[in-house]
């Protein structure tokens, strides 16, 4: 018998043995309704259940002990989960009503091998392929096929670099589309490209062998992820494409995963007793693609990477899907999915929140994004179905070793675990982790001291938050001095006040515009950080369900530094005609180049070339400037690469001033040199003013285009009568933190740690080019630090990298407050159980959780979660 329809069989059986046990009413699981804080298991639950190691009794003792459990069940990810995983989890809450039981669920894709029976060969997200040219005889076994484009298929691939890809072919309908009704799976063993051919074995993954014609059919690669382990496979992507192909019952992708996944939490369904799930990933957009490959997700065989008529056809799929399956569910079922990344999924008011896998993001150890991350939960606390539940699953990856594909999982200091474990209980989010405390042995799962009242065990003693959380930031003075109306300027958007002058309205200058942006020039900085605050709501974007809201993103830039905000435009103008986009063909080229080096000087620099195959004509960039009103420059740095072969001689180089009734020259010359030359050009004609700057370069007035790679280095705006910006001050690399936006006014913090003294620019992007409103911009030197009080302790959060100093007296005027008394194997010099003062100092990024007087002697019995009512 097949193992996983042995693993079923088996885990059918332990559960037609139990007596019926369902779901409990949401509303009375602690780790939704309980007080502060709460917290479950995690993943270690699914592990030792298969592991085999712990008998039932010893494994129940280990997982009771918080709110409840996390894991995988099924066998979509790890083969070999089902058969010990669900008898575990479904005797676990009959035992514990109380206790959430939670399936962690891949989002993306399963494993082919596993239950694809329901779905149809059209339903997976393949790449784009290319004909078949020669014929296809159905016969078993290997075999080679001879085809269009061998580049767009891949062998040693996959996270370990050990596996080929999986192949889907199909023969092309009447309309020249491929068929799917009549298709054949293989498995890719080799690549020919010289010969153009592929060696596959056939039939696969099901499927029999079948006949194709030379031209008439067609050839693609899966579009895959994983493997997510060593025994493991390669993991299919479902094509939640609203334009996905149909089956012979005109069912989506989605419409089959819907009813796989629910007659399994139905009545007599195998997860019947679990209170909901998550899905893990669960991404906006398609992932993968590059060396010319993209996802087809309308299954016509040409790449479209979801999107279709400017419309993500593949995100809205994803929310669709969502909401067939929360009807199919109700209401007392939990559903929640991957949100920590703007690539995540936007099914807000479909799922009840969010898991943030390491917070604020994976790779982000230093707690860069602190602000992104509380801007999030924030969101989904205000705009997820009730009963609202997102949690931090604290976890963090070596960033080097993610680039790469790898995971290797970091242990960092425990004041980094409590400033995490603080952002959680500022936007009333659950935790779990996988970074276990000090003092956990192998085989054992520790419980941070924070989370159970160090040496009082009591879980949930913090009680319910008496007040939202108190953001000092805003008590220093604004930068501003409230006058934001007056120094935002647009760059691709336009701007008018509403609200009798104390809100903006921001709306597009092109009907098919797809993002807004904005600039508040020159804010200059003391030293030390800057904390950035607005509200801000906007019109959904046209073609998508009105509650799927848009990205924004708060940033900064070095004033008057070109080279880091967005382009307006890159193209060329052949000699004659007018401007039109870059086109490979004739060697038009425009690049961007982090750092470039001539002749032993280095830049950052646009990277240009004129067109020249068979044509002459010019390159150009533009983009938006902002002119201050004090004696403005424009600098910059010009060169041509000493790399080429062949002596150029020179190009021409123009910059002008575009308005829509022509143009105003500011420089023009004509550059030899194979190093850099420095620069500059008097902006005074136009102080006060934000205009359309173009850069053009073009081969000189004999045509000649030999060498004339040209690079454009650090290009600037500067005013008054100092000199340029040292090179200590641009070293600092720009940062921008994101938020989400929709149809109510929603409150955003954006904190950028030890960015003074300096002058910058704030940058302001919003997606999509429908109206967004904007009001209460401030913008304060000061760190954003938080405090927050309970009805037994209170919360106190540094992000920042000097202490923080909290005046508590003030804050929280009647609490008698004191540390907690740690555990022996956790931080007692921290936890040492003392009585605190009129101020409390929090060490760089650190938080502390003090407990109020008398709030030891609570009557929670030890370990056991009070039921503190709704929250």
């Amino acid at each position: 018998m097949n193992k996983s329809f042995s693993s079923v069989f088996a885990a059918a059986a332990f559960i037609s043995s139990l007596s019926p046990v369902l779901a409990a009413d949401l509303h009375e699981l602690p780790v939704v309704s309980g007080g502060e804080p709460r917290a479950f298991f995690f993943r270690q639950s699914e592990g030792l259940a298969r592991s085999g190691r712990l008998p039932f009794e010893n494994w129940e003792k280990t997982f009771l002990r918080l709110d409840g459990i996390m894991g995988k069940t099924l066998d979509e990810e790890v083969p070999g989960t089902q058969s010990p995983n669900i008898p575990f989890f479904t005797r676990f809450k009959q035992a514990h009503p109380k206790q959430a039981v939670l399936l962690h669920f891949n989002g993306n894709a399963r494993d082919p091998r596993w239950e694809c029976g329901g779905f149809f060969a059209g339903h997976w997200l393949y790449f784009n392929g290319c004909r078949v040219t020669a014929d296809v005889p159905a016969q078993p076994g290997e075999a080679v096929i001879t085809i269009e484009d061998p580049s767009l298929f891949r062998v040693n691939m996959g996270r370990y670099g050990d596996k080929n890809e999986d192949i889907g072919l199909c023969a092309l309908g009447d309309d020249g589309k491929p068929d799917w009704s009549r298709s054949e799976q293989l498995e890719l063993l080799a690549v020919d490209a010289k010969a153009k051919t592929l060696r596959v074995k056939r039939g696969a993954f099901g499927t029999a062998p079948r006949a194709f014609a030379a031209s008439k059919a067609y050839i693609a690669a899966h579009q895959t992820e994983g493997p997510w382990g060593a025994k493991s496979n390669l993991l299919w992507f479902y094509n939640y494409s609203t334009a996905c192909p149909r089956d012979a019952k005109g069912r989506t992708c989605s419409d089959v995963l819907v009813a796989d996944i629910a007659r399994r939490f139905l009545p007599g369904g195998s997860l019947a007793a679990f209170d909901g799930l998550e899905f893990d990933v669960l991404s906006f957009r398609p992932h993968g693609g590059g060396r010319g490959r993209a996802a087809d997700t309308d299954g016509d065989g040409k790449a479209d990477s979801g999107g279709s008529g400017g419309i993500n056809t593949y995100g809205v799929g994803v929310y669709e899907f969502c909401r067939k399956l929360r009807g199919k569910l109700g209401d007392n079922r939990l559903i929640m999915a991957d949100g920590h990344s703007p690539h995540s999924q936007r099914s807000f008011g479909i799922l009840n929140g969010i898991e943030s896998e390491g917070w604020p993001m994976l790779t982000d150890s230093e707690i860069v994004d602190w602000s992104g991350g509380l801007n999030r939960h924030e969101f989904w606390r205000l705009h997820g179905r009730a009963p609202a539940l997102s949690y931090i699953n604290h976890k963090f990856i070596d960033r080097e070793a993610a680039r790469t594909g790898g995971e290797k999982m970091l242990q960092v200091p425990l004041n980094i675990s409590r400033l995490v474990m603080a952002a959680g209980l500022f936007t009333d989010s659950a935790f779990t982790y996988c970074i276990m405390p000090l003092g956990t042995k192998r085989a054992q799962v520790g419980i941070y001291d924070e989370l159970r009242m160090g040496t009082a065990n009591r879980i949930h003693w913090l009680g319910k938050p008496l007040a939202p959380p108190v953001r000092l930031a805003l008590r220093a003075p604004d930068l501003l001095g409230g006058r934001f109306t007056q120094r935002l300027r647009p760059e691709q958007a336009k701007l008018e006040t509403c609200d009798d002058g104390h809100a903006l309205k921001i709306t597009a200058l092109k009907p098919d515009a797809d993002k807004l942006t904005l600039t508040l020039p020159a804010l200059a900085l003391p030293e030390g950080d800057l904390f950035v605050h607005l509200r801000i709501k906007a019109e959904p974007m046209k073609g998508y369900p009105a509650a799927i809201p848009r990205l924004a993103w708060v940033g900064w830039r070095h004033a008057g530094d070109l080279m880091q905000q967005p382009l307006l435009a890159a193209g060329m103008t052949l000699r004659g005609q007018k401007d039109e986009p870059l086109r490979d063909e004739v060697g038009a080229r425009f690049s961007i180049v982090d750092k470039i080096t001539v002749a032993g000087e280095s830049h950052r620099a646009y990277a240009v070339h004129p067109p020249y195959r068979g044509v002459t004509g010019s390159t150009f960039w533009e983009t938006t400037a902002v002119i201050p009103a004090d004696k403005p420059r424009l600098t910059f740095f010009s060169a041509l690469t000493d790399k080429a072969k062949g002596k150029s001689d020179g190009v021409g180089l123009k910059i002008e001033v575009r308005r829509d009734g022509g143009a105003e020259e500011v420089l023009s010359l004509h550059h030899r040199e194979k190093q850099w030359v420095a620069r500059s050009a008097d902006l005074s004609r136009w102080a006060g003013q934000t205009v359309r700057l173009r850069f053009t370069t073009d081969p000189g007035p004999a045509g000649n285009t030999v060498a004339d790679h040209t690079f454009w280095g650090d290009v600037r705006i500067e005013s008054g009568a100092g000199a340029s910006a040292a090179p200590d001050k641009l070293a600092l690399t720009p940062q921008r933190i994101m938020t989400w936006v929709g149809g109510e006014w929603f409150e955003s913090g954006f904190y950028f740690r030890n960015l003074g003294p300096r002058t910058v620019d704030l940058t302001f992007e919003f997606e999509g080019g429908e109206p967004v409103y904007l009001t209460d911009l401030s913008a304060h030197a000061a760190a954003d630090a938080i405090a927050r009080d309970y009805e037994h302790g209170v919360v106190l959060a540094n992000p920042s990298t000097r202490p923080f100093t909290f005046d508590v007296a003030n804050l929280f005027p009647n609490a008698k407050l004191r540390r907690l008394q740690a555990s022996p194997e956790q931080d007692r010099s921290f936890n040492d159980g003392s009585a605190v003062g009129a101020t409390v100092t929090v060490g760089p990024r650190d938080a502390v959780i003090l407990g109020k007087e008398g709030a030891e002697r609570l009557r929670v019995r030890p370990g056991v979660p009070a039921n503190r009512g709704s929250r």
